[in-house]
Parts: C-alpha cells; sequence; structure tokens
C-alpha cells in the first residue's frame, strides 16, 4: 500500500459552520416538510459530503481523491440529493448501517473499503495518552500512532467503519468534563457496557432517548452498547433496569414514550392501567414506584393514543379521606408520633398539615393511646400506612 492511500482524508459528519467555512460559496435549507436545497459553486466535494452527511444522518467515507464540484438540487429529499450528486460524478456507495462508503463501482467491487487507511484525529480536552488505552480495552481492530511533541493528535490505521467507531468513540470522551487540567491527577475515562442481544444496541439508543432518557455520549461495539454520560453512570443500575426491559423482541417496532404522572404514584398508575386489558403493553417503573411519578410506556404503534388518554385519565385527583395510620401507646406514645408525623412529611410530599395526632383515646390517664391520622388521597394514605409499617 503506498504512502498516498495512508494520507487519504476521510469526510465524516462535522458541524455545518465547519462547512461553510471550508467551501465558502455553499448555502443550504431544509424546509420544514423534510425536503432539502443545495446550491453549491466550485466546492471542495468532502465539504459537500460533510453537509450530506448531516443531513441524512449517516457518517460518509470517501474512497476516491477529492475534487471541486458545482451541483444545484432543490426540495428533495437529503438523500436523492446524495445520489443525484454522486451520479454527475459517476460515483456510487455501499452502505454498512449509518456508514456510507463513497466511491467509483470499480473500487467498491473489488472491496476497496475493506482496505485498511490511516486516519488522524484532533482531540480538544483530552490527551491521547489518555484516549489510546481505550483503543485496545474496548476491543477496536485499529493500529493507533502518537508522536510525543503533539499530545492532542493521534493517527489511526483501519477499515473506514472501524474508523467511524474512533470517531464516535472520541465523540463521547473528548469532554470538559474529562479535561485533565495542570496540578490535577490523571483522569480515569469511566465508562460501563450494557449487552444487547435481541435489539440493535443503535436501535436501543434510539428506544432510550425515545423513553425520555438523556443518552448522549456513548458507542455500539457489536451487541455491546458503551456508556460515557456521567450523569447515567451515577445511577447505572436504573438505567441497566430500563435497558433490560427495551432489550427485547416485543420492543423492536414498539412505540415507547415516558409519562408523567401529576396525582397518583407509578406503581398505582401501572397496576390500574394493566387492570384495563390493553394487549401486549408493558410499564417500567423505576426504584420506589411509590414514590415515583414516572412511567416508561411500551406498546404497540397503534394503542399509543389510546394508552396515552388512558393514562392521562387514570392520573385525576383522587376525594380526599381520613383514616388512621399508625398509633403509639404509652408514656412518650405522643412524642413517638410526633417524631414520625416529621418524617413521614420528609420522606414524602405529603404535608405536616394533613396528619394529625388524636387525643389520648385509651380513657387512661398513665396508659395513653394516640393516633396519627391523614385526611389525604386514598393512595396517600396506603403510602404513609405502608412508610410507617417500615419504621
Amino acid at each position: 500500500m503506498n504512502q498516498g492511500r495512508f494520507t487519504k482524508p476521510l469526510v465524516f459528519s462535522v458541524l455545518l459552520v465547519c462547512v461553510l467555512l471550508f467551501s465558502g460559496t455553499m448555502r443550504e435549507a431544509q424546509a420544514a416538510s423534510g425536503q432539502f436545497s443545495l446550491d453549491v459553486r466550485n466546492a471542495d466535494l468532502r465539504d459537500v459530503l460533510s453537509a450530506l452527511a448531516i443531513q441524512t444522518g449517516t457518517n460518509i467515507v470517501l474512497v476516491e481523491e477529492p475534487v471541486n464540484v458545482t451541483f444545484s438540487v432543490q426540495n428533495v429529499p437529503p438523500m436523492r440529493a446524495l445520489e443525484l450528486l454522486l451520479q454527475t460524478l459517476g460515483l456510487s456507495y455501499v452502505r454498512e448501517g449509518n456508514l456510507l462508503i463513497v466511491g467509483s463501482e470499480e473500487k467498491l467491487q473489488a472491496g476497496y473499503d475493506k482496505e485498511e487507511t490511516l486516519a488522524r484525529f484532533d482531540l480538544v480536552y483530552i490527551r491521547t495518552e489518555q484516549f489510546r488505552p481505550l483503543l485496545s480495552e474496548l476491543g477496536l481492530p485499529v493500529k493507533s500512532i502518537a508522536f510525543n511533541n503533539n499530545p492532542y493528535t493521534i493517527w489511526v490505521k483501519g477499515t473506514p467503519r472501524d474508523l467511524v467507531k474512533v470517531k464516535e468513540l472520541l465523540e463521547a470522551v473528548d469532554q470538559l468534563e474529562n479535561a485533565v487540567f495542570r496540578g490535577v491527577e490523571e483522569l480515569v475515562l469511566d465508562y460501563q457496557e450494557f449487552y444487547a442481544y435481541a435489539v440493535e444496541p443503535d436501535r436501543l439508543a434510539q428506544l432510550a432517548r425515545n423513553a425520555g432518557i438523556p443518552l448522549e455520549k456513548y458507542v455500539t461495539i457489536g451487541n455491546r452498547l458503551l456508556v460515557f454520560d456521567k450523569q447515567i453512570l451515577a445511577y447505572w443500575d436504573e438505567f441497566h433496569k430500563v435497558m433490560q426491559a427495551l432489550d427485547s423482541i416485543d420492543a423492536r417496532n414498539s412505540s415507547i414514550f415516558p409519562f408523567q404522572l401529576k396525582h397518583i404514584v407509578a406503581r398505582d398508575a401501572a397496576s390500574r392501567l394493566a387492570s384495563i386489558g390493553f394487549s401486549g403493553v408493558k410499564t417500567i417503573t423505576f426504584n420506589f414506584p411509590e414514590f415515583s411519578r414516572e412511567l416508561i410506556v411500551i406498546c404497540p404503534p397503534q394503542l399509543e393514543s389510546q394508552v396515552y388518554t388512558a393514562l392521562a385519565a387514570i392520573d385525576t385527583a383522587p376525594e380526599k379521606i381520613k383514616a388512621p395510620v399508625i398509633s403509639s401507646t404509652g408514656e412518650f406514645a405522643r412524642s413517638e408520633l410526633q417524631a414520625k408525623r416529621r418524617l413521614l412529611a420528609e420522606m414524602t410530599s405529603i404535608p405536616l398539615s394533613s396528619m394529625h395526632i388524636s387525643e389520648n383515646i385509651s380513657g387512661d390517664p398513665d396508659n395513653p393511646h394516640h393516633v396519627l391520622w391523614a385526611h389525604e388521597t386514598p393512595d396517600n394514605i396506603k403510602l404513609l400506612q405502608d412508610l410507617a409499617e417500615s419504621f
């Protein structure tokens, strides 16, 4: 393989502002209908492909020498714009997931996209010595080269698909929160792995975002979803539980959405929804569903509107009732119930004004008996009773 082959540039998705700076004459607009317009004059093909990568949500790798192009298209889907551009240049592409390899038919048929290429990656916040060990630790089949005189640049040799994974990994970890400042100990880049079995990891990540989980810093390798989001790592057990529920055959083509409850807790909402008898509907509750007011719902797409309406009807403010919560007997009974009343208010959203302590109902001043009772909704009464039993 000759030296020119090693240094051939790769085109990846980049920020649109960078594309505009590189091309100078490029103008693009996307209508609300999802149609795409593009007008370029003597622009670098790499810049045009970068803009199209953004619009198509793909990574594009060019395995040809870059040329300048003049091209105009109005109100077409982004993928159609890409196809028309390549037709004018006599080029084609092969697709592997969200990776598009662009080149001539001869090179693509000859497996040119499987050959290894050397690409340069520039880091901003973390240093090469932090990033480089991750490549081998995660099992990426690439080779890396680093130079001591530039601690923020790394050269990586691999196939186009492997280099895209390196790019995705770099985007996940090269964050300000991972920066190592002078006088600070070296930072270890923490991450967790989730192994997917029924759903492709990329699809699983999308399902998680549909469910309201702010999953942003991650990369998929094989059937692994590697998560670098510190916010999610802090609650990994909860996240893992949700992902296990999403990683099912039923969830592949299901609608998934979060539902924020206002009046009842997740445990009761899930129970009441189940009693309605919708077919193929599942709910996910977080730890302490007796407190939580958020549900994740998995349902057939055709039932999404009905399930949402049912939950809205379930989540209504019920009338308040009066009921005993806990009682105590003895010299310090009243003091004990006062302390428990304060604790219950601190542990729940139920105000002190809703909980009351009775007078001595034993009739014996030497052995008083007091009752802590509440004027609240049935759900809150049950919550108070369950908590009081655990004291």
